[in-house]
């Protein structure tokens, strides 16, 4: 999902509000809730965010999958890739 978003982890996981990181992290939790079979709890763990935020984010998930379908196509391709090559990590 980095690799797609041009962007870190420690993005993901810090304080900004900046209008494209904040996309980047809904997407990540739709991707990884609803194509990859994650837990909301599991993924707000992960990018170090309240669970009732991550749920509010998927209340809506065309809204940020609408505004990135690239980074949604860009994404799924390179996770494709991963499974293929033996290493299935979002």
């Amino acid at each position: 999902m980095c690799k797609a978003a041009n962007t870190t982890i420690e993005a993901l996981r810090g304080r900004s509000r900046s209008i494209e990181v904040a996309a980047v992290r809904k997407v990540f939790a739709v991707l990884a809730v609803e194509y990859f079979d994650r837990r909301v709890a599991d993924v707000a763990a992960f990018i170090e965010k309240h669970p009732g935020s991550v749920s509010r984010w998927l209340e809506a998930p065309s809204t940020a999958a609408n505004h990135n379908p690239g980074l949604v196509r860009r994404t799924l391709e390179l996770a494709e890739a991963d499974f293929k090559a033996g290493s299935p990590q979002l």
